[in-house]
This record gives C-alpha cells, sequence and structure tokens, in this order.
C-alpha cells in the first residue's frame, strides 16, 4: 500500500505529463508538488539558468562545481587540488591553473557561494 504522500506525487506526475504546457493545471495545486514544479518553471530550468550565468563569468567556478559533484563535497580545499596536481599524473588545464593559485579557487569558491551552489 501507498502512503498519501507517494499517491499525490503519482497524481501530480500523470497530470505534468498529460499537460501540454509546464503551468500547473487547475487540478493539480502548486503546493501537491513541493519543488518539483512551480507558476515560473522548475526547479531544474531555475538552477540550470543560475549555473549558465555563473559559467559565464567564471568557468573554473562552473568546473569546480562539476569536480565537486564526484568528490566529499563537505570537504574540498585549494591543498587538495594541489596535492593532486603535484602527482604528476596528468590534468585538465583548468584544474591545474587553479590548484597552482589560490586566488582561482577562491574566486570560484565565492562564486559559487553567491549563486548559492555551495554553503560555507
Amino acid at each position: 500500500m501507498s502512503s498519501p504522500v507517494s499517491r499525490r506525487y503519482d497524481a501530480a506526475r500523470a497530470s505534468a505529463s498529460s499537460r501540454p504546457s509546464s503551468k500547473p493545471s487547475s487540478s493539480v495545486s502548486v503546493s501537491s508538488w513541493p519543488l518539483v514544479d512551480y507558476e515560473q518553471g522548475s526547479v531544474g530550468t531555475t538552477w540550470t539558468m543560475s549555473f549558465k550565468a555563473m559559467e559565464a563569468r567564471n568557468e573554473n567556478a562552473s568546473n569546480l562545481m562539476r569536480l565537486w559533484a564526484f568528490v566529499d563535497n563537505k570537504d574540498l580545499w585549494h591543498g587538495l587540488l594541489q596535492a593532486a596536481v603535484d602527482g604528476g599524473e596528468q590534468w585538465p588545464g583548468w584544474l591545474c591553473n587553479m590548484a597552482c593559485n589560490e586566488v582561482r579557487f577562491l574566486e570560484a569558491a565565492r562564486l559559487l557561494l553567491r549563486y548559492s551552489m555551495i554553503e560555507a
């Protein structure tokens, strides 16, 4: 037996897939599908727009964000990048540049923080 929350989510998903626009239909309230869809568009759309704006300002920040997706997001600091690059293996140029210059790392991290992509 499914829970009331999962039934409501399934109903909202079914309704969303059958409607032509991204706006909620009158039968499904915005509050019944939190953080998935809202009147102006999806959370994914908002995140993508923020990411692209951030990437346009500083490509190192977007690359750092992509890297962060694969490591412990609570424990990434400049010294970790330095240690990786000092290991003598082949690394992308942007990573080597950021590892060799702490200011670049801090600028990228500051921009990620400003766009609320990370928390301090």
